[in-house]
């Protein structure tokens, strides 16, 4: 029997602490994750310029950063931050044709695609099937899952523009959806094209 003093119930009772901390800590991170992202799309940064100028993400599309973004390019977005990709509005307003939301502190960039996605990345986006007549798409991501997508009837004719086996990156319209005469809530960004077309989930 140990009594209450041994370094051995010590060393014991330190070790259970120490886990117990490192599950709650584990359980609060992934409950963070749910909430901020269970509505969103959302990529991971994997790399970025030290300079601040691109940004690698986690399906291997590579984003330059607009000239007057650079700065908090540089010192608020980090390696493991998730991001969402928003459409801007009046692009030639701001300089670019996206931008970039930390969800970790609230920061934007913008930004412009350089780079594509990558096909053989898991987190890549193909074109399998393409309705032109429904203004339906069904996309595979790089493990082999598929989601289908309703396009905004007024962007049927970009969608005429793309064809099945081009790579496409998700983004987010909810911010505009129901405000500026569209209610889909997604865009879906042709890699080879550079434009973007609005969608809903089926």
């Amino acid at each position: 029997m140990l009594s209450n003093g041994s370094p051995v119930r010590d060393k014991i009772k330190n070790l259970i602490d120490l886990f117990m901390k490192k599950t709650t800590i584990l359980f609060l991170q992934l409950l963070y994750l749910f909430s901020v992202f269970s509505n969103e799309p959302y990529r991971q940064v994997l790399n970025k310029d030290p300079a601040g100028y691109s940004i690698e993400l986690d399906d291997g599309s590579v984003w330059k950063v607009i000239y007057r973004s650079t700065a908090s390019a540089k010192n608020f977005f980090q390696q493991g931050d998730y991001v969402i990709i928003y459409p801007v509005i009046y692009p030639l307003f701001s300089g670019s044709k996206y931008y970039f939301y930390n969800e970790r502190n609230g920061r934007s960039v913008n930004v412009d695609l350089s780079l594509g996605s990558i096909s053989s990345r898991g987190g890549n986006l193909q074109i399998l099937q393409i309705d032109y007549y429904q203004g339906k798409i069904l996309l595979v991501d790089g493990h082999g899952k598929q989601a289908g997508w309703k396009v905004d009837p007024e962007d049927i004719l970009l969608l005429r523009t793309w064809k099945v086996g081009q790579n496409v990156i998700i983004g987010s319209n909810k911010r505009y959806a129901g405000l500026i005469g569209s209610a889909y809530e997604f865009i879906l960004i042709n890699s080879e094209r550079d434009h973007f077309i609005r969608v809903n989930m089926i």
